[in-house]
């Protein structure tokens, strides 16, 4: 698990937007059992019936009951850009956390090669629940003038792997089985690009730590 780094096992360990439960099941299978979630969509994720349902909040972000100076890591991947104000939700965070916290933000890149090839196409642009896109520098502007120092950046090779497929099919509707077909050749075509030039890789993966 890249975001927990070397954490110890009893570390605690908030996921923002907690969705299915994936990202928690993931921590789960490594070790950490000390997992707490936010979701103001989700009430209960399956791995909620392995932690309690006491673990999770039903909430936005900056309504959630979270203890202050608890937890060791924040985790929130494609999640700050569905706030309507990512800074008020990074207070609420950076409260959350313990002096020298970690947080992880995966996010999509505004500032991506693929984002200026596909334009309004950009497959990101669909979702209408997506209200901001930070590119690496404003992301690192953001995450500084509110306490944080980045410890690194990087750009996954195979995270949203399907979205230049789909950006290049645009929405438009297909029989299912040659739209799963477009999508699945399209998105191996589109790997030796990603591999070869790594900002056209759509998204962007930062850790950073709580001064």
């Amino acid at each position: 698990m890249k975001a927990a780094g070397k954490l110890p096992s009893e570390a605690q360990i908030l996921d923002v937007g907690f969705g299915t439960g994936l990202m928690m099941e993931r921590f789960f299978r490594a070790g950490f059992m000390n997992l707490w979630g936010v979701d103001r969509f989700k009430s209960l994720p399956g791995i909620g019936n392995k932690l309690g349902p006491d673990r999770f909040f039903n909430s936005f972000i900056e309504d959630a009951p979270l203890p202050e100076g608890f937890f060791d890591l924040a985790v929130l991947v494609h999640v700050i850009e569905h706030f309507d104000d990512a800074r008020a939700a990074l207070r609420t965070i950076k409260k959350a956390l313990k002096p020298g916290g970690l947080i992880y933000i995966i996010t999509p890149d505004g500032g991506s090669l693929s984002r200026r090839v596909f334009k309004r196409n950009w497959w990101f642009f669909s979702d209408p629940t997506h209200k901001s896109f930070f590119s690496p520098d404003s992301l690192k502007d953001l995450l500084e003038s509110e306490g944080f120092r980045v410890l690194g950046s990087a750009k996954p090779l195979f995270d949203s792997f399907t979205s230049d497929a789909h950006s290049v099919l645009g929405g438009q509707n297909f029989p299912l089985f040659f739209e799963v077909l477009a999508v699945f050749l399209l998105s191996l075509g589109f790997l030796p690009l990603r591999a070869t030039i790594r900002n056209f890789r759509p998204s962007l993966e930062v850790i950073a730590k709580l001064r």
